[in-house]
């Protein structure tokens, strides 16, 4: 929650905070035992944790010029999830599509979009699961899209990923993606260690959602990458390649794999001389 009240759990009570923002390892959705869902509606979406604005100066602003709320809707999602759980745990998917199908028909006119960041990279998703057969589409006609929005601005589009997600991925750094200031900043900092970051953030099915594209070319296959280093690498059957698509080898266990990536790990940090 982007409450005060939901940001000083985060300080104060750290193992809960974690148990209930972890998602599970294999399902992509909640853990046994626990439910956490988003915010809804304007109030979810006009400043976060108090003084820190997100939407409210263009929510002002279209107040201004004659838009009521029920003119404005707010597709506020759980941002952990995969796209696909979103549909299948919350039926974001189908909700929106309602929403713009009541919103058309109300008003007697197409709509327009504004989507952001991760958001626009599930609007792409959204477009072409709506005219996808039932029951991984939405079953809506090839025309669904032209019929019921008349534009889009994307504002902060990743749809080719961000290298930052990496950092995170990769070493628990959300600083260069996730910027909190003051106090805040300071003792979130300071309460969740890289690795506790690193882990959380490797829960959260939607990061493979803004991770870089490129293809093999740039991140290379289950057995070799641009990256490695012949001599250090490939000698002893380990690719750059299985790690960052975070692939397991053909005829190779999870355990071997992982056991695998951790020595090229140390190859590459020097600890295991060529």
């Amino acid at each position: 929650h982007g409450s005060r009240r939901g940001h000083g759990m985060s300080l104060l009570s750290k193992d809960c905070w974690l148990r209930h923002m972890d998602l599970d390892g294999v399902t992509g959705a909640d853990p046994p035992g626990v439910r956490v869902r988003a915010a809804q509606g304007i109030d979810a979406a006009d400043y976060f944790a108090g003084p820190f604005w997100v939407w409210a100066p263009v929510i002002e602003s279209l107040a201004q010029i004659g838009y009521t709320s029920s003119e404005i809707h707010f597709a506020a999602y759980d941002w952990r999830l995969p796209f696909e759980v979103l549909e299948t745990r919350d039926y974001f998917l189908s909700k929106l599509k309602g929403s713009i199908e009541v919103l058309v028909s109300a008003k007697g006119e197409k709509a327009f979009v504004c989507a952001h960041s991760m958001g626009t990279n599930l609007w792409a998703y959204f477009v072409k699961w709506v005219s996808e057969p039932q029951p991984h589409g939405g079953g809506a006609s090839l025309s669904w899209v032209e019929d019921h929005i008349d534009s889009v601005a994307l504002v902060g589009a990743p749809h080719l990923g961000t290298a930052s997600v990496l950092m995170g991925l990769l070493a628990g750094d959300a600083q260069s993606f996730t910027v909190l200031t003051g106090a805040l900043g300071y003792a979130l900092n300071a309460i969740y260690s890289p690795a506790t970051r690193r882990r959380l953030l490797r829960a959260f099915g939607s990061a493979q959602s803004l991770a870089p594209m490129g293809g093999n070319a740039v991140w290379g296959d289950a057995t070799s990458s641009p990256d490695d280093e012949e001599d250090l690498i490939l000698a002893r059957g380990l690719s750059h390649g299985a790690w960052l698509g975070m692939r397991t080898p053909t005829g190779t266990t999870a355990a071997e794999a992982e056991s695998a990536l951790a020595a090229m790990v140390a190859v590459v940090a020097g600890e295991i001389q060529a």
